[in-house]
């Protein structure tokens, strides 16, 4: 096997404990600002947050993948992505950064928040593109292992930041600051003179402009903003101190996708999806899938009062019952990625780029027609994730049939079929468990694992009888 292939023992050694590293230090810097900062704190800065990704994303979105397809015109095409990305970045500060301040204002914003915020821009993106040169040269350890390192070294600085100069969440933009510069010392570093002798000298705009690299861009840009956009609109109708609660409960849902399958993306691009390669894992995978949503939505829907407070602590305490607004986003998010691999696996990645916009196109209109017919703010919220799951479930079905996919849609469908058994068990077991027993804890590890079996054994009874059809 090929020491640079992902599934090689070594290098998915590798892949795994990076991406758990991440996690961790995620999870903690969660924990650790949930104590510090209030709700209506964290709503301030992720409406800020929200923006500035977008924007970032939509300069350096697709960008790393179309680099590392480039085999014989590799350092043009670095050039030129990184004269437009300086166009871009002087346009944003010249035009969109001061809009951005004039709507905000200073009165939530401090003017260092702005400033590292936005000073983080240039470091990033073209550290990110020297990072592309590190994968092109496939030095896997250093790709997977050096973005654990600066998110932790971020954390640290944010929490001295807190301790030693000011107890805000102007530490949250200090911290992407820091992650910047460091990433764009390690970039050079790695990359030697790479980058100086790569400065921009020509803009070949058609090395860029190609079908592919559109539908690559769009694709990219598709899955990573859906991550930011949801908050960009509920930062409308929600108060800052809703809208913060949602967006910590969505990151410990993300937190969760990450582990349960959203690496699944990654992958599957890195073990070098095509069009020609027959995926024999996807059917388990939708089973596989099916069962960690069934699982997650339970955790979320049932005992999102204990698991929330516990990991925000008292600050969120009159907000963690509404928790269940969430309970259907990782199944979401799982079928998403999933459908995305498929769509990169069959070489039709244009499909998930339509079927992105049009989930949530018709996901945020759904939830505009029902906050106007005064919804509460929290069925429309929970519309969302319902809305987008069932057209991302449709469009999957629609696919597999019009690629002759017989067998993947047999398994999808069994998997989709598990909400039977799974409506049984939670009318009859989690509700007997419940009045069983006293002791918080006792039941929701019960009920968690009797679960995880029930769903599981049927799961694996279909997965036995059909895997050779």
């Amino acid at each position: 096997m090929k020491a640079d292939n992902i599934f090689n023992a070594t290098n998915s050694t590798i892949f795994v404990f990076g991406a758990l590293g991440r996690y961790i230090v995620n999870f903690a810097i969660l924990v650790i600002f949930a104590r510090i900062l209030s709700p209506s704190d964290y709503g301030y800065w992720i409406k800020l947050l929200a923006i500035f990704s977008i924007v970032q994303l939509i300069i350096e979105a697709g960008q790393m993948n179309i680099l590392i397809s480039q085999t014989n015109n590799f350092d043009k095409v670095f050039s030129t992505l990184l004269t437009w990305n300086f166009t871009l970045i002087l346009f944003t500060y010249i035009l969109l950064i001061p809009i951005l301040i004039y709507f905000l204002g200073f009165e939530n914003y401090s003017k260092f928040t702005y400033l590292y915020i936005f000073l983080s821009l240039p470091f990033t993106l073209i550290a990110n593109l020297l990072f592309g040169k590190v994968q092109f040269e496939k030095k896997f350890f250093l790709i997977n292992i050096l973005p654990f390192c600066i998110m932790f070294l971020g954390a640290i600085a944010s929490i001295l930041y807190v301790y030693f100069v000011k107890n805000t969440f102007e530490a949250l933009a200090f911290k992407l600051f820091v992650e910047s510069l460091i990433s764009i010392l390690l970039a050079v570093f790695f990359t030697g003179s790479y980058f100086y002798d790569r400065l921009p000298k020509f803009f070949e705009i058609k090395l860029l402009i190609s079908k592919l690299n559109i539908f690559t861009y769009f694709g990219d840009l598709a899955i990573k903003v859906s991550n930011h956009i949801d908050k960009l609109f509920l930062s409308l109708i929600l108060s800052p101190a809703l809208l913060g609660f949602y967006s910590r409960a969505y990151a410990i849902g993300i937190i969760g996708v990450s582990v349960g399958g959203y690496s699944l993306t990654t992958l599957g691009i890195q073990s070098g999806a095509s069009k020609n390669k027959k995926y024999k894992q996807t059917n388990f995978m939708s089973l596989y899938l099916a069962l960690i949503s069934i699982v997650s939505f339970h955790l979320f829907y049932n005992y999102s009062d204990e698991i929330l407070l516990i990991i925000l602590g008292n600050n969120w305490k009159e907000l963690v019952s509404l928790g269940w607004i969430i309970s259907l986003m990782p199944a979401m998010k799982f079928f998403e990625n999933f459908f995305y691999i498929t769509c990169i696996g069959k070489g039709r990645s244009d499909i998930f780029t339509y079927t992105f916009l049009a989930s949530y196109s018709i996901s945020i209109l759904i939830a505009i027609l029902l906050y106007l017919s005064e919804y509460e703010t929290v069925y429309v919220i929970f519309s969302l994730f319902c809305s987008a799951l069932i057209i991302y479930l449709l469009t999957l079905m629609f696919f597999y049939i019009s690629t002759d996919s017989t067998s993947e849609l047999r398994h999808l469908t069994f998997a989709i079929s598990a909400i039977v058994p799974y409506l049984i068990y939670n009318s009859f077991v989690t509700s007997f468990i419940t009045n069983f027993f006293e002791n918080q804890i006792i039941i929701i590890s019960l009920d968690l694992l009797s679960l995880l079996i029930f769903i599981f054994l049927y799961l694996y009874i279909i997965f036995i009888s059909r895997r050779d059809n």
